[in-house]
């Protein structure tokens, strides 16, 4: 695979994502995994919308926000 340079990676960040798959493909896994990413690019936590079906859903986002270091 080819590197991607870092302005083009962090321009492929703030892009808007939709995931769909089956229970167990990584949906969440994914995501958790991109919102880290755009607190360590600066995000403002305050500022990012989380929206899960269930509120156990959102558990994972949770957990990853409080070992953010925001």
């Amino acid at each position: 695979m080819a590197e991607v340079p870092v302005q083009a990676e962090s321009a492929l960040l703030w892009r808007k994502v939709f995931l769909e798959g089956i229970a167990g493909s990584g949906k969440t896994t994914y995501a958790v995994q991109h919102m880290r990413a755009w607190l360590a690019q600066g995000a403002d936590p305050s500022r990012l919308l989380i929206i899960v079906p269930q509120q156990p859903m959102a558990r994972p986002y949770q957990l990853a926000l409080h070992e953010s270091e925001y």
